[in-house]
């Protein structure tokens, strides 16, 4: 039995002339990227090559840095060697870090506009009381922690990073357990606090620049003072640049279940 079915058609609108010329276009941009990957990786040998033949370059024993940094240590205006490096000595280093945490905020704000996820938990669910058991219990011993490793930087282990980051784990769990609405945030609030630690920084090694004629180095009566203004500034912002990474795509669970749970929530109660 045959079938009398007739070949379908395009539109003549929207048939495509046939022509070598799009082909070519083709091949010539297939050709121009592969020029470009095999010089991509030309580079990255070399800078490998490179890496390598430092490493071997290095003395087999290096006294390091110690003897220096602790010879100094009477005028960086602080009593531990890190926190004398990494403020005073190699200040520098730390400043563009800023700004690479900085830049990496950025780009989490350029993604802002994208579709977000509803929270991990409804609120008035059981899952959600122990949430707030624990936001109730460790925001308090969080904020007191951050503020004495933000003191113990100048003679111990601690500082800005790592008060920072006690700060954002605070915020990481304000904003799970919905207490804290991170994009609605004024937009002049949120650039302000997530720049705040580099404006700090740029102004304080601009007037120290104009004044000693050298790039960070402090007058040595009030270094202290303003590596603690620098750690103040910069703690702030590096929690907000933090929980700006985390609040960006919060880690949720999608499942039917939980979404068919939202939806009822969202419904109006009669």
């Amino acid at each position: 039995m045959t079938s009398n079915k007739s070949p379908t058609t395009e539109p003549a609108s929207t048939r495509r002339p046939k022509s070598s010329s799009g082909a070519a276009g083709v091949r010539e941009f297939a050709a121009e990227i592969g020029f470009a990957r095999v010089a991509f990786n030309l580079l990255v040998v070399l800078l490998l090559g490179l890496l390598f033949w430092t490493v071997l370059d290095l003395p087999p024993q290096s006294a390091g840095l110690h003897a220096k940094v602790k010879a100094h240590m009477h005028v960086s205006g602080v009593a531990s060697p890190i926190t004398a490096v990494l403020l005073n000595f190699r200040g520098y280093d730390t400043l563009l870090e800023i700004v690479v945490l900085l830049l990496a905020s950025i780009g989490c704000l350029i993604l802002r506009d994208a579709p977000q996820s509803h929270p991990a938990l409804a609120p008035g669910r059981p899952g959600k009381w122990v949430l707030d058991g624990m936001i109730h219990v460790l925001i308090p011993v969080m904020l007191l922690t951050a503020g004495y490793l933000l003191w113990a930087g100048d003679h111990a282990p601690g500082g800005a990073f790592q008060a920072g980051a006690v700060l954002a784990a605070a915020g990481f769990l304000l904003v799970l357990g919905n207490r804290m609405r991170f994009w609605r945030t004024p937009e002049w609030l949120l650039r302000l606090s997530l720049s705040f630690g580099m404006i700090v920084f740029v102004l304080v090694a601009s007037v120290v620049t104009i004044l000693t004629k050298n790039l960070l180095q402090y007058p040595e009566n009030y270094a202290g003072i303003l590596i603690l203004l620098i750690e103040i500034s910069v703690a702030g912002s590096i929690g907000c640049v933090l929980i700006t990474l985390f609040a960006g795509h919060p880690p949720v669970t999608r499942t039917p279940a939980a979404d068919q749970l939202w939806h009822s929530n969202d419904e109006p109660k009669e």
